[in-house]
């Protein structure tokens, strides 16, 4: 298991009150939400640009008939 260590970010207060509202309403703290979604987001980008590499060598295979 990874270390946790600290970081400080600055942001926008209306950020910080949807990120409080989604942490209660998934009964996760502020911090576990926060992570939560920074780690689904960038799982999500790496999903995505394996898709879209898949989709390159697909279309140059199309186009080399």
């Amino acid at each position: 298991m990874s270390k946790n260590v600290p970081v400080s970010y600055r942001i926008p207060a209306e950020l910080k009150d949807r990120l409080d509202k989604a942490a209660a309403d998934n009964h996760r703290s502020s911090n576990a939400e926060l992570v939560y979604r920074l780690e689904k987001s960038l799982s999500d980008d790496d999903n995505t640009h394996d898709k879209l590499d898949e989709i390159i060598v697909r279309l140059k295979a199309l186009n080399a008939k």
